[in-house]
Formats: C-alpha cells, sequence, structure tokens
C-alpha cells in the first residue's frame, strides 16, 4: 500500500466512525438536553426521572452480551460488525417514530418508558459493534485519532442538533424532535450499508469485522490488578462525569429559569467544548505521556463539575464543561481501546464499557434525588470530590506503561 493510499483509507476510517457517532451525539443531545426538563415539564417527579434515566442505561451496562454475539455469531456471508449495527439503528429509528405519537408521557409513562428502553437497546446493540469495528481495522498507532473523531463526531452532533432541537422543541414540540432522530438513524443505515473498511482484523463484505485474530487479549487478563484498578477508574469517573451531565440542564432549567432554546444553546457549547477536548487529547497523546494526560483530565473533569455553581453565560459554561468532559472520555475510551484486542475485541470493549456505564446509571440514579433532597450545590461539590479522588489511583496505576 502506498504512503498515499494509506493516508487515504485512514481518512475514510476516521471520517466513517465520526459520521456514525454524529448519530450518537445527536441523541445525547436529546437524552442529556431535553429529556428530564421536557418529562419534568409533563408532570413526572424527580424520583421517576432518576430511576427512568438508570433504567434506560440497562442494555448499556449489559453491552458485554451483545458484544459477545457480535464477536461469535456472523450473519453468514455480511460478517458479523455491520449487520448488527443495521438492526440496531432500525430498532432506535422505530422506537423514536412511536414515541412521535405518545401525546401524554406522564399519563402512558410506563409505555412510553418502554419504547424509551428499546431505543436505547437498539442504539447500545449499535455502539457495541461500530465499537468492535474500530478495534478490528485501527492499527494501534491509529487508536488515539479514531477514539478522538468518535468524540469529535458525537460532539458535531451535540453541536448541531442540540440547538435545532431547542427551536424544533420550542416551536413543533418533542414530537418532532423524534422523528428528526428516527430520519437520522436511516441515514445511517445507508452509510453503514454502503462503506466499507480496510485494515487491522477487519474480514470481507457488507458485514466487514468480527473475524478470529490470533493473539490479543485473552480472557486472564481480566484477572489482574492492574484490569481490576482500570475497572474501579471506570465506575468512579463516569459517576463524576455522567452524573453531572445529567443533572447539568436540570439544574439550569430548574434554578437559572433557562427555556428550550436556552438549554438548546447550552447543549450546542457543551457539543463544541467536548470536540474541542477531544482535539486537545488528540494533540497531547503524541507528546506526552498518557498518565500524565490522565491525570490532566481527571484534574479538569472535577473542576469542571463545580463549574455550574460559578453561573456563567450558558454557552460559555456549555463550552468550559465540554472541553473537561471530552478530554476525559477520549482518555477513558482510548484506555478501553488497549484492553480490547484480538478475537473477544466487541467483548472487551464492550466490558470495559459496562464499568463507564455502571458509573452513570449510579450518577444518573443518584443526582436528581441527590439535589432534591440537599440542592444542587452539595451534588456538584459531590461529584468533583469523587473525580479528584482519581488523582492517587492514576499515580499508583501509571496507565500506559
Amino acid at each position: 500500500m502506498t504512503l498515499v493510499q494509506s493516508t487515504n483509507a485512514r481518512l475514510k476510517k476516521i471520517t466513517f466512525f465520526a459520521a456514525l457517532y454524529f448519530l450518537q451525539g445527536a441523541a445525547f443531545a436529546y437524552v442529556v438536553n431535553f429529556q428530564k426538563p421536557f418529562l419534568a415539564g409533563e408532570g413526572v417527579s424527580k424520583e421517576q426521572l432518576g430511576l427512568f434515566t438508570s433504567f434506560l442505561l440497562l442494555p448499556f451496562i449489559f453491552k458485554v452480551f451483545l458484544g459477545a454475539l457480535s464477536d461469535r455469531v456472523p450473519m453468514g456471508r455480511w460478517g458479523s460488525r455491520k449487520p448488527y449495527m443495521v438492526v440496531g439503528l432500525l430498532l432506535f429509528a422505530l422506537c423514536y417514530a412511536q414515541l412521535a405519537f405518545v401525546p401524554k408521557p406522564a399519563e402512558d409513562f410506563v409505555y412510553f418508558a418502554v419504547v424509551t428502553w428499546l431505543a436505547s437497546l437498539g442504539l447500545a446493540l449499535f455502539d457495541t459493534c461500530c465499537d468492535g469495528l474500530a478495534v478490528d481495522v485501527a492499527a494501534e498507532n491509529e487508536q488515539g485519532t479514531i477514539q478522538a473523531a468518535m468524540v469529535a463526531g458525537r460532539a458535531l452532533g451535540l453541536i448541531t442538533m442540540a440547538g435545532g432541537f431547542g427551536l424544533l422543541a420550542g416551536r413543533y414540540g418533542f414530537q418532532m424532535v423524534f422523528l428528526v432522530l428516527a430520519g437520522l438513524a436511516i441515514l445511517m443505515v445507508g452509510l453503514v450499508v454502503r462503506i466499507d473498511l480496510v485494515g487491522g482484523a477487519e474480514g470481507r463484505g457488507f458485514g466487514s469485522g468480527g473475524v478470529d485474530v490470533a493473539g490479543g487479549a485473552q480472557w486472564r487478563d481480566l484477572l489482574q490488578p492492574t484490569y481490576f484498578i482500570f475497572a474501579a477508574f471506570g465506575v468512579l469517573y463516569s459517576i463524576s462525569s455522567f452524573g453531572t451531565d445529567g443533572i447539568g440542564t436540570l439544574f439550569l432549567s430548574e434554578v437559572r429559569a433557562v427555556d428550550s432554546e436556552g438549554l438548546g444553546v447550552f447543549g450546542a457549547g457543551r457539543g463544541l467544548g467536548a470536540l474541542l477536548g477531544a482535539g486537545v487529547f488528540a494533540f497531547l497523546s503524541s507528546r506526552l505521556p498518557l498518565a500524565w494526560i490522565v491525570m490532566g483530565s481527571v484534574t479538569g473533569l472535577g473542576l469542571g463539575c463545580l463549574t455550574f455553581l460559578a453561573h456563567l453565560p450558558v454557552a460559555v459554561g456549555g463550552i468550559v464543561w465540554g472541553v473537561f468532559w471530552g478530554m476525559q472520555e477520549t482518555a477513558y475510551v482510548t484506555l478501553a481501546m488497549r484492553f480490547a484486542k484480538g478475537r473477544w475485541a466487541a467483548t472487551f470493549f464492550a466490558i470495559a464499557m459496562i464499568f463507564s456505564n455502571l458509573g452513570t446509571a449510579v450518577g444518573e440514579g443518584l443526582g436528581a434525588p441527590m439535589a432534591s433532597a440537599y440542592g444542587y450545590p452539595i451534588v456538584f461539590m459531590t461529584f468533583a470530590f469523587i473525580a479528584w479522588l482519581l488523582l492517587p489511583v492514576v499515580v499508583v496505576w501509571k496507565p500506559g506503561k
């Protein structure tokens, strides 16, 4: 392969995964910025919101089973990555299209919750197989760049769709938001079907990826002390990161009386910040030891949790929080890729994501009820403290060595 061909193949990978993660950013734009204020406005209590959000994370916590399905059960000649990605996208699209026809979510909350959970399951299946495909095709020197592209694609989805969703919700209601999400998923189906990648362990044809690869991560590696430290890191950082994310817009809506369009501005700023944070990580990853970058990311995460208490302008606050969030998230998924190689690539990456998703469920489940009981300042300070607890962990662990 010539230098030009190699460069083109790498750009194709980066563009492909960034585009796919754009959909995740769009879904994130609704879930993080609007879902809780929307349902609270419909009459759903904070306690119900906490339970509902944790319920939606169950498919992501159990992604290991979806990863094993993708790794070991190919769909004939179509392979074991892309067909499952298509199934997940179609399930997501169908469910959000159905949500557009639920006029009173509070009155039909059980039905609304079940359909939303099925959409979450579809997104989890798509996400797991997309991660596995990325591990399949990424050379080791491409991992940080491809993960940064994924975070950047998700951030672009947040930037463009958060503001758009705010305008749509303000003028036409959230039914239009749900239909747009369904339409985006259908567009991604076309992208997945048409694009094939080359490199790494990828197989052939429509469903390339998921073939057996000698070497790489082994099941016994999960019993090493280093892996237990990594697991604890994943749980704790995500309690802080996603717990703060989960109540940020609820805080803006209730305490600062920010309306839907304002929440869209915050979400767009957050997306821009996450894009910058991912870029900072990609820039530093080839210049500094990984342990140093992770320590900086954890320190910044704690500071980010406290920025909500500074009552910054909505757009500025979104950007500042997004930078800290994006840098830490890119750091974690890059670490996760280093534990996910070989024939169980999607499964091992999904296991790594379980730790993050478990922490997310805890943070999401505790954030709103704690805010109701003790006030928002206590919640944000608690999440900052949890982030800073990770500093001595990183010193002992020395990730990257």
